[in-house]
């Protein structure tokens, strides 16, 4: 498991429910266990289509969203959850990953609303602080 780390030396994310989506099954999986393991409640989705259905029955506190998968990519995938309101989802945090860091800007992440972006391999200590950074206000 590439940068795994005792899950002891990550931050806790004790409460906070996170929302993965991600169309490769082992990175999903991986993903899914360093946060379970920093104490997030953890749901994924194997495409961007699929999670935009799964955001009609539950909202999380933060989705972590890869970039490049087929039929909704993670741009789109951002354009149509900003397009709704609030109470559906329209405001979560969404923090981007890829493994194409040369093919996807910082800014361009910025531009479409996501709250971080992070290139692969994820250093998962990394994400952890990325999302108590967005689902929890600056003391």
């Amino acid at each position: 498991m590439p940068n795994a780390m005792p899950a002891g030396q990550l931050p806790k994310l004790d409460g906070i429910c996170v929302l993965i989506i991600d169309d490769d099954d082992d990175g999903r999986a991986v993903l899914a266990a360093h946060l379970h393991w920093a104490g997030a409640t953890v749901t994924s989705a194997a495409a961007g289509d699929h999670a935009l259905d799964d955001l009609r029955e539950f909202l999380p506190d933060v989705i972590v969203c890869d970039l490049r998968m087929p039929r909704v990519d993670g741009l789109t995938f951002m354009r149509e959850l900003r397009a709704r309101q609030v109470e559906q989802g329209g405001e979560i945090p969404v923090i981007a990953v890829t493994a194409y860091h040369q093919q996807y800007s910082l800014a361009e992440a910025v531009q479409a609303g996501f709250a971080a972006y992070l290139p692969k391999p994820l250093q998962y200590a990394e994400l952890c602080r990325a999302i108590l950074a967005a689902t929890r206000p600056p003391a």
